[in-house]
């Protein structure tokens, strides 16, 4: 027979009671304590994909249930920071709004660009996805030199 040891988990009860956990639970997820504590605007930020490539890199923020017009992007020195804000959406009297899930708010998420062509970056918003495309100055580019 094997004895295994294993640490027990956050979410286990033998650390945190199952009341703890409803507790939080409801407070994080239930809308109406959620907004009673924070307010109406709560803030949120929009994930971020990055990839680098041969000459370029490229960075995907997922902006669901936005539109370019809401969106900005600014560089200042050697950043680049995409923000704007999305407008939640409202619950007429006659019903009521059990849970929201869905982040509103708004956001600010800032990337170094000190090795980035800043005039050629470009932007492309396309179903819900911003993509940056950051072109490398010359100097950050792999240089491959030939044997004579």
């Amino acid at each position: 027979m094997v004895l295994l040891k294993s640490k027990p988990s956050l979410m286990n009860e033998t650390i945190i009671p199952q009341s703890f956990n409803s507790f939080l639970n409801e407070f994080l997820h239930d809308s109406k304590s959620f907004q009673e504590s924070f307010g109406e605007q709560v803030q949120f930020s929009p994930k971020a994909d990055i990839l680098e490539k041969a000459n370029h890199f490229e960075i995907h923020l997922a902006l669901p249930g936005m539109k370019k017009e809401d969106v900005k992007i600014n560089v200042e020195g050697d950043f680049l920071t995409v923000s704007g804000e999305k407008q939640s959406t409202t619950v007429a009297e006659t019903e009521k709004l059990h849970k929201r899930e869905i982040h509103f708010g708004k956001f600010s998420r800032s990337f170094n660009v000190s090795k980035i062509n800043k005039a050629k970056i470009e932007a492309q918003f396309d179903n819900g996805i911003l993509t940056l495309t950051l072109p490398k100055v010359e100097a950050a580019l792999p240089l491959s030199i030939d044997i004579k």
